[in-house]
């Protein structure tokens, strides 16, 4: 442990040496080409709100799921014995599509809702009309609600007589999938609030750190950080 933290220390010193480093040209331009990068990203991360930067981090586990699943199928194509590492992109995958749908479900919920809202009241109402028309055109429809009915029924030692007419079936039909989407999605709010929490304190301190970093040298927010960082692996290396 002390050996990597000597190392990025050593990374570092060299980085605050300036331009004794960069007397090499090559050196010089990777250095400027990263400065300038993390420069941008600074500022942006600095004066981005929230809720833009937990849209960016759904849409980069939204493209990180399909890095996954691409490179898993290559993977499996290619050296199919590769089992361990197949576990890995396919925990990969299912992480990453299990960010992006909580985030998803939570900063975009009112356009997902719309997106769902058709089909949700479709199927919700389709067991009612099922039982009109059962009703008046003399049709079977219905009959699985009867079955179910009727089987719970003697489950629970209840009479079952009385609840065979399809309109009042087809209304339980309703009822009870009104009721499962409706623990669907109780149950997607439990799933996604902590995702949501969790990045959102991620975003939080992340911005913290661009301000941070800002505050110690605004010209050059790379050396900024370079400065916490040496502070951090010399506190942690002393105290290991």
């Amino acid at each position: 442990m002390k050996n990597i933290l000597a190392f990025f220390q050593v990374l570092i010193g060299l980085y605050f040496l300036g331009d004794l480093i960069r007397q090499n040209p090559k050196i010089d331009g990777f250095l400027q080409n990263t400065e300038k990068k993390f420069s941008n990203w600074n500022h942006k991360l600095k004066d981005s709100n929230a809720k833009s930067g937990l849209f960016l981090l759904k849409k980069i586990h939204g493209y990180l799921s399909i890095i996954f699943i691409i490179i898993f199928l290559v993977i499996q194509k290619l050296w199919p014995s590769q089992i361990y590492l197949l576990h890995l992109l396919s925990a990969a995958f299912v992480a990453c599509i299990f960010v992006w749908l909580s985030l998803t479900w939570t900063i975009d919920h009112k356009n997902m809702i719309l997106s769902m809202a058709k089909q949700v009241a479709f199927l919700s109402v389709t067991p009612f009309i099922a039982g009109i028309m059962d009703y008046l055109f003399s049709l079977n429809f219905t009959a699985i609600f009867v079955q179910i009915y009727n089987t719970l029924a003697q489950t629970l030692h209840l009479e079952p007589s009385g609840m065979h007419h399809p309109i009042i079936m087809g209304l339980v039909g309703s009822l009870i999938l009104t009721s499962l989407f409706v623990i669907y999605y109780i149950i997607m709010w439990v799933i996604s609030l902590p995702t949501l929490l969790i990045f959102l304190l991620f975003m939080l301190s992340a911005q913290r750190i661009a301000k941070l970093i800002n505050s110690i040298a605004p010209k050059q927010p790379l050396m900024g950080l370079a400065v916490i960082l040496f502070i951090i692996l010399t506190f942690v290396q002393a105290n290991i």
